[in-house]
């Protein structure tokens, strides 16, 4: 989902640049974290309890270390999922455009391959960089699945993820933004996994803005 533009702040702080600039220097962000994260990481396989016990190979990536395939799939799932509820909004759908964001330098994406095919099911692209205030930040731009593994539990595996890495590379929230009309999303962040309206999203301000930015605050202590 594409990043609503911050508003500036006069209150930049080394800490933050300096969290932020470690966080960036790693080439895999998953190997900080430990071998057991959030009940269905081990060794880099997941294992999802849904309507069948999924085993899957999850691996973190850059742009320009991905092969054509898989760059193409990524956008084309993108657009599969995501294409009509984007033409419904203001944003309209541009292919370039959600390609150009996917292949930003500080980009991050999680790959989830099925271990029986070896074929790519979901991805999560995400990104450390300054919040809304001056702060270190965990931002999910995007979070896709296969149709056919939708329900299972993969979604909510991937945020968790998401979640422990922004504890252990000391984040202070994780944020992502959310069309309005796509009203299984909402659910799933704000009931299923407790994320709440950020103070920046446009609705706290009146505006009348058909997406949400939602967030969920990170206690370094209980990583969660």
């Amino acid at each position: 989902m594409t990043k609503p533009k911050r508003h500036s702040s006069a209150n930049a702080t080394i800490p933050y640049e300096m969290l932020l600039r470690l966080a960036n220097e790693k080439q895999n962000p998953l190997q900080k974290l430990p071998d057991f994260t959030k009940d269905c990481l081990h060794k880099n396989i997941l294992t999802v309890d849904g309507d069948k016990t999924l085993s899957l190979n999850i691996s973190c990536h850059q742009w320009r270390d991905l092969s054509e395939e898989v760059r193409n799939w990524m956008v084309d799932l993108t657009e599969n999922n995501m294409k009509q509820l984007y033409e419904q909004s203001a944003w309209g759908w541009n292919r370039k455009s959600k390609q150009s964001e996917l292949r930003h330098d500080d980009a991050r994406h999680l790959l989830v391959h099925s271990t029986e095919s070896n074929q790519p099911i979901a991805f999560v692209h995400f990104r450390f960089e300054k919040g809304y205030v001056s702060e270190a930040t965990l931002y999910c731009y995007e979070l896709q699945v296969e149709e056919q593994y939708r329900h299972q539990g993969i979604g909510k595996c991937l945020m968790g993820i998401l979640m422990e890495l922004a504890a252990q590379y000391r984040m202070k929230k994780v944020l992502l933004t959310v069309l309005k009309q796509n009203t299984e999303a909402m659910r799933f962040y704000t009931e299923g996994l407790k994320f709440i309206i950020d103070t920046h999203s446009p609705s706290k301000f009146g505006d009348n803005a058909d997406y949400e930015i939602l967030s969920k605050r990170i206690d370094p202590q209980t990583k969660k």
